[in-house]
């Protein structure tokens, strides 16, 4: 065959193929193919540790910005999102002071300061804002609820199980100071655990002035006033509320001048204000009150319509010459602030997981959407030679049931084979209490962001995603998580918030 015609039939081939291949498949039915998803579409790059704790500080002070200027709804939305972030030992650490600790705070502040006791009784008794590790901070907060109760004259028969929580505070503190001291005894020099002594100290401090004030508020409520303000007197009770408490027992000169005095310090000036009008008000200083009047006056002039301080100090207008050049109260309303928009922006609650399909020991094919409706903790292994991973393997075994209690089952993935899984079943000294999946191409490392860029060498990745395949909780690095205490308290803590969310959005 001339090459001329060898060239000719290979051109008529080329053409025919696709006209061939048109034919045969132009009835079949089409499947359209869906470029995969980008690692970055599912899971967010991780937040640096320090940007962790600049953003803790400032979204405290925009708390305290927001409820020193009357946007309290704002301050309080703000504030349950920081106490909802998922917690972590090193980047978002409640037992010192990451969100949820500086949140609770400063919140804590702005109900004693504004006197919003049914608020102060919903936030904190939420399971997010009860007891999250920092002492001084849990003091603060079983004492809001005592003077919140107290005002309300509910105190006392909650009194006894309000000091017995300030107890068991104590009693936990102790404890985790001696557990520090004997890990210091017994472990290598750089494995030394700081132990905050002074910050010890000045909880248990506080945690005694709390229960004498709640002791005095008792005395309070069953008539016994004298005895009460003596007692309140060796507290730290916050001026604005002792101040209040004299002026109901008729010692305003006094409350006058703790007020003045703390004028200077405090972020809740308009607060404090009010205060000194109601103060002035009840010692019936008519001249007195319209002066004061006037500087609230101005102060008031951007607080929303719905500030409790407006509502408290209108009788007070109403009955003053300032009456008629009382300015008009503006049309407010909570809108989203920069803090709020910026805080969920960065720091997102939950970011759907990736799903894999990899072969297990058993030779059966294991995914991320077999979970039945069920949470699941996924745990990525650098395989047998990591002897970090070996170590995580006899943390998480022993805690395995615990998991499981919670509903929680677990998954591992590894980059060994599927042989060589089984092969370290086989060598691993005790049981692996659940199953194992083998990733050699990576895959899954891949699409949960366990591979730094321009970087060979796979991460150590655990990550809690929720039965509806939401992540949770997430840890990532060149160490695995070894905590399991930890993560099995904030295991239980996300997934009931996440429960109850769900029921609140069910019911609406």
């Amino acid at each position: 065959m001339s090459p001329k015609l060898s060239q000719g039939l290979l051109l008529a081939v080329l053409i025919a193929t696709p006209c061939v291949q048109w034919v045969v498949y132009k009835n079949f039915p089409t499947t359209e193919t869906k470029s995969p998803v980008t690692i970055i579409e599912l899971i967010p790059e991780e937040v640096p540790v320090e940007r962790w704790a600049s953003s803790a500080s400032e979204t405290a002070d925009a708390i305290t910005a927001l409820a020193s200027n009357g946007r309290l709804a704002e301050a309080i939305e703000l504030a349950n999102y920081a106490l909802a972030l998922p917690r972590h030992p090193d980047t978002n650490d409640p037992y010192n002071w990451g969100h949820a600790t500086l949140a609770l705070d400063r919140m804590i502040a702005a109900f004693e300061a504004n006197e919003l006791w049914d608020d102060a009784i919903r936030f904190c008794t939420k399971p997010n804002a009860v007891n999250i590790g920092n002492a001084i901070v849990e003091s603060k907060r079983l004492r809001l609820l005592g003077a919140a109760f107290a005002a309300k004259r509910q105190l006392t028969f909650r009194s006894r199980i309000l000091t017995e929580q300030l107890r068991e505070v104590r009693k936990e503190l102790d404890l985790r100071e001696d557990i520090d001291k004997h890990h210091n005894e017994i472990c290598s020099p750089e494995n030394v655990v700081e132990v905050h002594l002074d910050d010890n100290e000045a909880a248990r401090e506080h945690i005694a002035n709390s229960i004498e004030l709640i002791d005095a508020f008792v005395m309070g409520m069953r008539g016994d006033t004298g005895s009460a303000l003596a007692a309140i007197d060796g507290t730290r009770l916050h001026p604005l509320q002792y101040a209040r408490l004299l002026t109901k027992h008729g010692q305003t000169e006094r409350a006058v001048t703790i007020l003045e005095n703390y004028r200077d310090e405090s972020p809740y000036r308009v607060a404090l204000q009010t205060a000194l009008v109601e103060t002035l008000a009840a010692a019936k200083d008519t001249a007195g009150v319209d002066a004061s009047l006037e500087t609230l006056n101005t102060m008031l002039i951007d607080f929303p319509a719905d500030s409790p301080l407006r509502k408290r100090v209108q009788p007070i207008v109403a009955a003053s010459s300032l009456r008629d050049d009382w300015h008009a109260i503006p049309v407010s309303l909570s809108e989203q602030t920069e803090a709020v928009a910026s805080l969920k922006s960065n720091f997102p609650l939950e970011f759907s997981a990736p799903d894999f399909e990899l072969p297990s020991v058993e030779g059966e094919t294991r995914s991320l959407s077999e979970r039945h409706g069920q949470p699941m903790l996924v745990v990525f292994y650098l395989g047998r030679g990591c002897l970090h991973c070996s170590r995580q393997l006899k943390h998480l075994a022993p805690a395995a049931a615990d998991f499981e209690d919670l509903g929680i089952s677990i998954l591992g993935i590894s980059t060994d084979s599927a042989v060589a899984l089984t092969e370290s079943f086989a060598a691993y000294d005790g049981r692996i209490p659940y199953p194992l999946v083998a990733d050699v191409e990576k895959s899954a490392f891949k699409s949960y962001r366990l591979f730094e860029d321009g970087d060979e060498e796979a991460l150590h990745g655990t990550f809690l995603v929720d039965a509806d395949g939401s992540i949770l909780w997430r840890d990532s690095g060149e160490e695995p998580f070894m905590d399991m205490d930890f993560l099995l308290r904030e295991s239980k803590r996300l997934l009931k918030t996440r429960k109850q969310n769900s029921s609140v959005v069910a019911a609406n």
